[in-house]
C-alpha cells in the first residue's frame, strides 16, 4: 500500500491547522484511518477526512469545506485520536496528493504485509539488499523510529516555547 504524506496547513473554518496530510488509496487494507468517529473512511477525489478534534475546533461538520494543498475539499469523515498538541493528521485521495504535488513518481511509505509464518526482519532485510535507495523496517522498529521523530520535534517546539516564555520574562524586568 503506497503512502504519501507532507505537513502543510488546513485552513479549516477560516483557521489554519498544521497537520500531516496522507494521501492513501481507498479500500485498502491497511495505511489509512484507524479510528473513524463518523463518515467515510475513505476520501474520494476532492474529499477530506479530518480529525474530529480539528472540526469542532473550527466548526466544520461532515459536508463542510476545508482547504487543503491549495485545493478545497469537502469533509466526508471525522477520525479521533489524531491531534496532538503540535498538529493533527488529515486523510486525502492518493490520486489527489499526486495532482497537488505535480508527480505520482514518488512514495513517502509502502506498506507491505508479509505471508503468514514469514519473517518481517527478514523480509525487510531482503527488500534494501534487492532494491536501491530504500530503507525497510519491520513494524515495530518502524513505529518505535516514528515516535522519536514525532517526541524530538515535540521536544523541541515545547523548548522553544520555554525559551520565548523566558525571554519575555527577562524583557519585564
Amino acid at each position: 500500500t503506497p503512502i504519501l504524506y507532507l505537513t502543510n496547513v488546513i485552513d479549516a473554518g477560516g483557521q489554519p491547522f498544521l497537520a500531516y496530510i496522507i494521501g492513501v488509496e481507498p479500500g485498502t487494507p491497511f495505511g489509512g484511518v484507524w479510528d473513524l468517529a463518523e463518515g467515510k473512511p475513505d476520501p474520494g477525489p476532492g474529499e477530506i477526512v479530518l480529525d474530529q478534534i480539528v472540526a469542532q475546533k473550527s466548526g466544520v461538520e461532515i459536508g463542510g469545506r476545508v482547504d487543503a494543498l491549495g485545493r478545497a475539499m469537502q469533509v466526508v469523515g471525522l477520525a479521533r485520536g489524531m491531534t496532538s498538541i503540535i498538529n493533527s493528521v488529515a486523510f486525502i485521495n492518493l490520486d489527489d496528493f499526486y495532482q497537488q504535488r505535480g508527480t505520482d513518481q514518488v512514495v513517502s511509505y509502502l506498506l507491505v504485509q508479509v505471508e503468514p509464518g514469514a519473517d518481517p526482519g527478514q523480509v525487510a532485510a531482503r527488500i534494501e539488499t534487492e532494491i536501491e535507495a530504500v530503507s525497510a523496517l519491520p513494524r515495530d522498529a518502524f513505529s518505535i523510529e516514528e515516535a522519536s521523530i514525532i517526541q524530538d520535534m515535540g521536544a523541541d517546539i515545547i523548548t522553544i516555547m520555554n525559551l520565548i516564555g523566558f525571554m519575555i520574562g527577562l524583557g519585564r524586568k
